[in-house]
C-alpha cells in the first residue's frame, strides 16, 4: 500500500504542474472549510516515517475523507498554491506550513509540500464498496549527499548524425556519434547547507552507462556542468548536465591555390576534451581553434592542415627613373626552415658597387606558412670630379653664395682627392666660408650639398635721436676687420648719466659683427607740500641726481618714508614722503533713560593721557555699570584709545495665569541683587509645585523666572460599549484623595489606569465592563438551522455555500420542508450582527426519492451527431482571364460534415446487477447500468442503446465541399 501511495502521488504531482484549475475560479473560503484542520487526520495506515531520502526525510501523510468528489480539481489547486487551510483563509500563498494541527495534534516545525493525490480504497468492513481520500504529503528534512537512486531525468534531447572520422582518425576523441544526445539529471530536496558539497561530489569528467530512476543512459557521457538552486520551499536542487553530442564535418579552404588547406569542424565537444584535441593536433603548418556556447557549455573545435606546395618568382631589372632600377623575388607557402634556406641560397652575398640595397618582407599567412618578398635596388655610376649641378646667388651687394649638389655617391667617390680639393683648405680665405653637408642613405649611398659664401667688404649703419631728454645713439658694423674694431672702441666712452652697450661677434671667416648703443640721461629733482591743515604731506623726488636732500627727520606725530635707488653710473633715483598728523579727543552720551551708553575717543595723543581720563568716577565699573577700553600704541610714540560705558536698569513683574484645573503665578525679574527661597519640600501640600530658572551674569546681576503652580481636581464619567457589553468610563486628573477599590463580579470587570504626578496628585481612569444577555432567535419563533435527508436515502447531492458578514438577521430559515441545507458556522458579533456560512443542498433526481420505480422497459428514440473532416482530389479545368489559355489543375476539396445517427434507448429497472447486465447485453457501447436509491430501496437502472437500421442504412449528412488550392488568376469553367 505504501508503494502504491508514493507512485500515485508522484504521477499526480507531475500532472498538476501542467494542468490546474485557473486561480480566479478557486473558492478559497469553501476550500478552507472542506480542508479545515478539524477535518484532517493522519491517513489510515500511514505514520511519521523516514523515506526515501538518504539522510532521514520525515514524511507526514495527511488525509481528508472526500465526500465532495466534484470539488477535487478546486481542492487540489488550492493545496498546490496555499498548502494548508490556514493559508487559504489569510490569502498567503506558500509551499510550506509551520506547526500544522492534524486531528487535534500539533506537529512542531516547518513542513514543506511534497505530493498531493486523491486515493481510492475499500470501505472498512466492505470488500465491494469504496471511498475516496484527499491525501497531502508534507515533508521535513533534507538530503545531504548525492544518491543516484533519487536522481530524476528532467530533460533529454536526441538527434541523428553521421559518425564522421577526422582524416586517418589519428587524433583521439574526434569521431562523431551516430546519435547526438543531451540530458539533464536532477536531485531535489537537498539541504540548503549542503548544496555546494553535493555539487562538488559530482566532479567526474565522464559517466559511463549512468542509471537514472531505473533508466540506463548507454555510453560515455561527458560532464558539462553542475548547477545548484533553491526550490520554493527552501530545499536545494542540483542539476547535472550530461552530453554525448559530438559530430565532425570535413571542409576545405582556397581549393587549388597556393593557400589550399583542409579543415575539420568538430561540434559538441566538452571543454576538457576540446583542449586535449587541440594539444594533440600541433604540427608545422597546422592551425587549431575553438568557440564556446554559453547555453550548452560545449565547444566547437576547428582543425586546419595545409595541402598546397611552395612556389616562387623573380622579375627582371625594372627602371624607375633616370638612374634607378629594381627587381623583386617572391616565395609563397614556405615553412620557416624552407624560408631560411631560400634566403641563404640567394641573398646572403655582400652587395657590389655602385650602391645596392635589399628589402625583405615576410607575411605570416595564419596557417603556419609564410609568404616572402625580396626587393633589390641599385643606381647608375656618377662623376667624381664635378657636382651634378651648381647654383650661385647674391646676398645684397657685398656677399655671394655658391651651392653645389651631388647624389648617389658611393664611398669611393666620396674619398677621391678630385672631390675633396674642391672644398678643403685649398680654397680658404678671409671672408670666405665653406659648408659641406653629407647624408648617408640606408643603401650605403651618399647625397651631399656644398655652400661657399664670400664677403668683399664690411657693412656699416648708425642711428642718432638727438640731445633733448634721453639721447640715444646706435651703431652697427658687419664684416669688420680687427683694425676697424679697435678704432671704433676708442671713439665711445662711458660716464655719469652716460651708458654704453657693446655686442661683438667673431665670425668663422675671420671678420667681426659689432653692435653699440649710447644712452645719455638728464638730472631732475622736485618737491611737494600739502600745507598744515589736517594731515600735512611733504614729498621730495629726484632722478639721476648726484646727491640726496638733508634735514628730513622723524618725530612724534611726524613719519618719514624714504625710497632710494643707487644707479650703476654713480647717480641716484629717490622719493621721500614726510607725513605730519594732529592730536584729537572727543566724547558722546545717549542720556540716562533705559540703557545709558557713553563713548570717549582719542587719536595721536601722548602716552599717559588715557590714565588721566580713567580717574573720572563716572568711568569706574560696578554691578550696573559696564566699562570697556580699546587701546592701540603707535610706532611714533603716540596712542589711540576708545572707552565705552554702559549703565543698565533693574526691572521686575508678576502675572496670574493657568486653567480651571491649574493656576500659575509667574514672577519675572532682571538685574536683581538677590532672590528669596520658595521653601518647597516633601512636606508641602499636594498639588503645589514651583519652577525656577535663575541665572547670574558676569557683573553679579540675577535674572530669573518663577512659576508657582497649584493643581485642582477634575472628574468626569461617560457610558458606552457594544450591544453585548456596556462600558462605563470614569476619570480624574489632579486627584488628591485615595482611589476607591472596585471588586470584580460575574459579568462585571474593571480596568484601572493610574499615573502618579510629581506634585503628589494622581491622574486615573476606570473602565467598568458589564456583559449583556442577548439571544437570537428570541425563542418565540421556531428557527431551523439544519434540514437534511438521510445520506442512505439518496445517490448524490450538490451543496452551495453562502458567506455572510454583519447581517442584522439570520438570512436563511430551513423550516420550509421543501428547502434543505444547514448552517456550517454562525457567530454573533459584539454589535449584535451575525457572521457565518450557510449551505443550500439540492439532491439529485429528487423526483424519484419518494416514488417507486417507473414503468419498466420504456423506449424512446434519440439522434446522435457524428462529426468528421473529409477530403477528395479531382481534375479541374481553368481558363486564363487575360489570354484565354486553358490549363488543367488537380485540386483538393475538404468538407466538415456531421451525420444524424438514430438510436433506440430502452430503460428497465432491475433488482440485481446481473439482471441489469443481461438486459443491456447486445446493445451499443453507450449502454450503461446505474445503482439508484428509490423509495428507500436500491434499484439498478439499465439503459440499452440499439442502432436503428443496419449497415446498408443511409443517414442524413450535412456540410459542403470547399476548394482549398485553386490557383490565382484563373477561373474554373468546368469541374
Amino acid at each position: 500500500m505504501k508503494r502504491l501511495l508514493i507512485a500515485v502521488s508522484t504521477v499526480l504531482l507531475s500532472v498538476s504542474v501542467y494542468a490546474r484549475m485557473p486561480e480566479e475560479e478557486i473558492n478559497l473560503s469553501l476550500s478552507a472549510e472542506i480542508l479545515a484542520e478539524r477535518n484532517s487526520v493522519i491517513y489510515p495506515g500511514a505514520e511519521i516515517r523516514t523515506v526515501p531520502l538518504n539522510r532521514g526525510d520525515a514524511d507526514l501523510i495527511v488525509g481528508w475523507p472526500d465526500s465532495v468528489g466534484g470539488e477535487w480539481p478546486m481542492l487540489r489547486a488550492a493545496l498546490e498554491l496555499y498548502t494548508w487551510p490556514t493559508h487559504m483563509l489569510d490569502g498567503t500563498k506558500s509551499r510550506f506550513v509551520d506547526d500544522p494541527v492534524i486531528d487535534g495534534t500539533e506537529y512542531p516545525g516547518r513542513w514543506r509540500q511534497a505530493t498531493i493525490s486523491r486515493l481510492r480504497q475499500p470501505k472498512r468492513g466492505s470488500s465491494d464498496e469504496f471511498e475516496y481520500w484527499i491525501v497531502l504529503t508534507l515533508r521535513s528534512g533534507y538530503a545531504e549527499t548525492i544518491s543516484w537512486d533519487e536522481a530524476r531525468l528532467v530533460e533529454q534531447k536526441d538527434s541523428l548524425s553521421e559518425a564522421t572520422t577526422l582524416g586517418a582518425n589519428v587524433i583521439a576523441d574526434t569521431t562523431g556519434f551516430a546519435t547526438s544526445q543531451y540530458a539533464v539529471v536532477r536531485w531535489t530536496s537537498i539541504s540548503p547547507y549542503k548544496i555546494n558539497a553535493c555539487i562538488a561530489s559530482l566532479s567526474a569528467e565522464v559517466y559511463i552507462n549512468p542509471v537514472v530512476y531505473g533508466e540506463t543512459l548507454s555510453g560515455v557521457w561527458y560532464n558539462l556542468m553542475v548547477t545548484g538552486s533553491k526550490d520554493s520551499d527552501g530545499a536545494g536542487v542540483v542539476d547535472l548536465v550530461l552530453s554525448r553530442q559530438r559530430f565532425t564535418i570535413a571542409a576545405y579552404d582556397f581549393y587549388n591555390t597556393v593557400r589550399q588547406a583542409t579543415s575539420y569542424r568538430i561540434f559538441g565537444v566538452p571543454k576538457t576534451t576540446a583542449q586535449a584535441i587541440i594539444d594533440d593536433w600541433q604540427g608545422d603548418g597546422r592551425s587549431a581553434s575553438a568557440t564556446y556556447n554559453d547555453s550548452t557549455e560545449l565547444c566547437t573545435v576547428t582543425l586546419t592542415d595545409r595541402d598546397a606546395a611552395k612556389d616562387n618568382l623573380t622579375t627582371a631589372w625594372i627602371y624607375t627613373g633616370c638612374d634607378q632600377k629594381f627587381r623583386q623575388s617572391f616565395a609563397w607557402g614556405y615553412t620557416k626552415t624552407e624560408l631560411d634556406k631560400w634566403i641563404d641560397d640567394n641573398f646572403t652575398n655582400a652587395p657590389s658597387m655602385p650602391p645596392y640595397t635589399r628589402d625583405l618582407s615576410v607575411n605570416d599567412r595564419g596557417d603556419g606558412l609564410f609568404n616572402a618578398t625580396m626587393l633589390e635596388r641599385t643606381f647608375e655610376a656618377v662623376s667624381t670630379t664635378a657636382p651634378q649641378f651648381t647654383i650661385t646667388l647674391p646676398v645684397g651687394t657685398n656677399i655671394t653664395k655658391q651651392t653645389d649638389y651631388g647624389y648617389n655617391y658611393n664611398a669611393t667617390n666620396m674619398a677621391a682627392n678630385a672631390f675633396k680639393t674642391n672644398y678643403n683648405e685649398t680654397v680658404k680665405a678671409v671672408g670666405r666660408t665653406v659648408d659641406l653637408r653629407v647624408t648617408r642613405e640606408d643603401d650605403c649611398s651618399f647625397d651631399w650639398v656644398a655652400i661657399i659664401t664670400d664677403q668683399s667688404r664690411d657693412i656699416l649703419g648708425d642711428i642718432d635721436t638727438g640731445s633733448s631728454g634721453v639721447w640715444r645713439q646706435s651703431y652697427s658694423m658687419r664684416g669688420a676687420t680687427s683694425t676697424e674694431v679697435t678704432n671704433f672702441a676708442a671713439s665711445v666712452k662711458s660716464g655719469p648719466r652716460t651708458n654704453i652697450t657693446v655686442d661683438l661677434n667673431m665670425r668663422d671667416d675671420g671678420l667681426a659683427d659689432v653692435k653699440a648703443g649710447v644712452v645719455v640721461v638728464q638730472e631732475n629733482t622736485n618737491t611737494f607740500d600739502s600745507s598744515t591743515n589736517g594731515v600735512r604731506v611733504q614729498v621730495y623726488s629726484g632722478a639721476n641726481a648726484d646727491a640726496l636732500p638733508t634735514g628730513i627727520v622723524s618725530a612724534a606725530r611726524v613719519r618719514v618714508n624714504p625710497q632710494v635707488t643707487p644707479l650703476d653710473d654713480g647717480t641716484y633715483n629717490y622719493g621721500i614722503s614726510k607725513t605730519t598728523v594732529q592730536k584729537a579727543t572727543d566724547s558722546a552720551s545717549t542720556g540716562s533713560g533705559g540703557i545709558s551708553r557713553a563713548v570717549y575717543a582719542g587719536g595721536n595723543v601722548d602716552i599717559g593721557d588715557l590714565s588721566v581720563l580713567m580717574t573720572n568716577n563716572a568711568l569706574q565699573s560696578s554691578r550696573l555699570t559696564n566699562v570697556t577700553i580699546s587701546l592701540s600704541v603707535q610706532d611714533d610714540d603716540t596712542e589711540r584709545y576708545t572707552v565705552n560705558r554702559e549703565v543698565i536698569q533693574a526691572s521686575s513683574g508678576s502675572w496670574a495665569v493657568g486653567t480651571k484645573g491649574q493656576t500659575v503665578a509667574v514672577s519675572l525679574e532682571r538685574n536683581a541683587a538677590s532672590l528669596s527661597d520658595p521653601a518647597i519640600s516633601s512636606a508641602s501640600s499636594a498639588g503645589r509645585s514651583v519652577e525656577l530658572s535663575p541665572t547670574y551674569d558676569d557683573a553679579g546681576n540675577l535674572n530669573y523666572i518663577k512659576r508657582d503652580i497649584q493643581q485642582y481636581t477634575q472628574t468626569h464619567s461617560v457610558t458606552g460599549g457594544t450591544y453585548l457589553s456596556s462600558v462605563k468610563y470614569d476619570g480624574a486628573t489632579g486627584y488628591t484623595n485615595d482611589i476607591p477599590n472596585a471588586t470584580p463580579q460575574q459579568g462585571t470587570s474593571y480596568v484601572f489606569k493610574i499615573q502618579q504626578n510629581k506634585d503628589g496628585t494622581t491622574d486615573w481612569s476606570k473602565q467598568t465592563a458589564s456583559s449583556q444577555y442577548r439571544s437570537s432567535p428570541d425563542g418565540t419563533n421556531a428557527f431551523v438551522f439544519s434540514r437534511l435527508k438521510p445520506a442512505w436515502r439518496n445517490a448524490g447531492f450538490a451543496e452551495t455555500g453562502t458567506l455572510f458578514r454583519n447581517s442584522f438577521t439570520l438570512p436563511k430559515n430551513f423550516s420550509d420542508t421543501n428547502s434543505y441545507g444547514y448552517y456550517q458556522n454562525v457567530d454573533m458579533n459584539n454589535d449584535g450582527t451575525y457572521d457565518g456560512i450557510f449551505v443550500d443542498v439540492v439532491y439529485d433526481e429528487e423526483e424519484f426519492y419518494e416514488a417507486y420505480p417507473p414503468t419498466t422497459n420504456t423506449s424512446y428514440t434519440v439522434n446522435a451527431l457524428a462529426w468528421d473532416h473529409m477530403s477528395r482530389r479531382g481534375r479541374q479545368a481553368y481558363t486564363n482571364n487575360d489570354n484565354g489559355f486553358e490549363i488543367y489543375w488537380y485540386t483538393t476539396q475538404t468538407r466538415k460534415m456531421y451525420l444524424e445517427v438514430p438510436y433506440t434507448v430502452t430503460t428497465s429497472w432491475k433488482d440485481t446487477y446481473g439482471e441489469a447486465l443481461s438486459f443491456i447485453s447486445g446493445g451499443m457501447q453507450e449502454s450503461n447500468v446505474t445503482l439508484v436509491d428509490i423509495g428507500e430501496a436500491m434499484k439498478w437502472k439499465a439503459e440499452k442503446w440499439v442502432l436503428v437500421g443496419n449497415s446498408n442504412t443511409i443517414w442524413n449528412a450535412h456540410g459542403e465541399w470547399l476548394n482549398t488550392d485553386a490557383p490565382a488568376g484563373y477561373s474554373p469553367f468546368s469541374p
